[in-house]
């Protein structure tokens, strides 16, 4: 269990539209989204700003430092800890109210996207097997202000990066 709080954790969103679609892109410093829990939170963030579901992007960083104790069923307990409804309430609000931050505080915007194929090369490794081939790629789509200030940055990357001792338990 949790000694304390080593860094904080977020929710970020990002609502995009070209003036007649939109979508909004939510990702939360958690390990993972169980599928009941992300099933609720797409159904009411679409309800609520009037998008459809498949405009809904929810996702988390993977982060194994992360809360706990927002699922049911014997899985999530057993590696969450069993269900709080509290800290259930605290992500809900805070992926509801950061949607909701994200559609409503859009802006024009200038944008530019690149992939880089190996920037990650050297960096990533296959635990199951080092010999086998990695994902190295980069992905990075940056938009900013028409007066050319940094708005957001979007990264894709595919690691599972392991970067505390597994006795730091803040």
């Amino acid at each position: 269990p949790s000694v304390g709080i080593r860094d904080p954790l977020y929710v970020r969103a990002l609502g995009l539209s070209d003036g007649e679609d939109t979508v909004v892109l939510i990702s939360a410093d958690l390990l993972v989204f169980p599928q009941p829990v992300a099933d609720d939170l797409i159904n009411e963030i679409s309800a609520r700003l009037k998008i459809p579901r498949q405009a809904v992007l929810l996702t988390t960083t993977h982060t194994h430092t992360g809360t706990g104790a927002f699922a049911h069923g014997f899985l999530h307990e057993q590696v969450f800890g069993p269900l709080d409804s509290k800290v259930l309430e605290g992500i809900r609000a805070r992926v509801l109210w950061a949607a909701q931050q994200a559609v409503e505080k859009r802006e024009p915007v200038r944008w530019a996207a690149a992939v880089r194929e190996e920037s990650l090369a050297g960096f990533l490794e296959n635990r199951a097997d080092p010999a086998e081939p990695v994902d190295a790629a980069l992905g990075v789509l940056l938009l900013e202000t028409l007066e050319g200030k940094p708005k957001a940055i979007v990264v894709n990357a595919a690691a599972h990066p392991t970067l505390l001792d597994s006795n730091d338990m803040r």
